[in-house]
């Protein structure tokens, strides 16, 4: 079994996804991506993920949304958002989600250095 830490990440922007996922994997994470939400959904596994990154802003579903979805599956598992909007879903995120801290909602990591810090510090790698 690996030690690498796994993260679920969900982004509808297949881009935002490759870039995301390159830098990630070229870090020692496993990451496991998708860029449409109620795909992730159908494929989350209980158990499976040692954290959730996700876009807040997608078409199919919204991230507060999906992540909503996937803790009634699975309590337990770590979440962080992230969106360019981040001003503009700061007040629905803490109203959906007043038990999380706001280092759970990111602004899109504009850098390998800012992904690999909101990583860090939800993973503690």
């Amino acid at each position: 079994m690996s030690s690498k830490k796994r993260i679920l990440l969900v982004d509808d922007d297949p881009s935002a996804t490759y870039i995301l996922t390159m830098i990630s994997k070229l870090n020692d994470f496993d990451v496991i991506p998708y860029t449409d939400p109620e795909e992730a959904l159908a494929d989350f596994e209980k158990g499976h993920y040692d954290l959730l990154l996700l876009e807040v802003k997608m078409f199919k579903m919204n991230g507060f949304e999906l992540y909503q979805r996937m803790k009634k599956k699975d309590r337990h598992t770590k979440v962080c958002f992230m969106t360019n909007y981040r001003q503009q879903y700061l007040q629905e995120f803490n109203k959906l989600f007043p038990e999380l801290t706001a280092d759970c909602f990111a602004e899109k990591p504009g850098s390998g250095q800012d992904l690999m810090r909101i990583l860090q510090g939800h993973l503690g790698k």
